[in-house]
């Protein structure tokens, strides 16, 4: 009994305030699969337009860990799926 109340004492307490936390409701399952797709879109959008204005960008890795930009890490590299291989 005491190990339950412990685990959801633990998942209940949100690491960044440090406070408990009564579980919310989740607003997907109430929703339709028309009201999803638009959040869908609506999402992709905001996404569109942060990298449009360079608020994001894309980022790749380097072959020694690090991230660069997608552009930098796409240049040199062969491509993984090529036709001409195949003769």
């Amino acid at each position: 009994m005491y190990i339950r109340l412990f685990n959801f004492a633990i998942s209940s307490i949100n690491p960044i305030t440090g406070h408990v936390e009564e579980p919310m409701p989740n607003p997907i399952e109430e929703m339709t699969e028309e009201q999803k797709e638009y959040e869908a879109e609506k999402l992709a959008n905001m996404f569109d337009k942060l990298s449009r204005q360079n608020v994001i960008r894309p980022m790749g890795v380097r072959p020694d860990g690090t991230l660069a930009p997608l552009e930098e890490t796409l240049i040199g590299r062969p491509e993984e799926n090529s036709d001409t291989d195949s003769d």
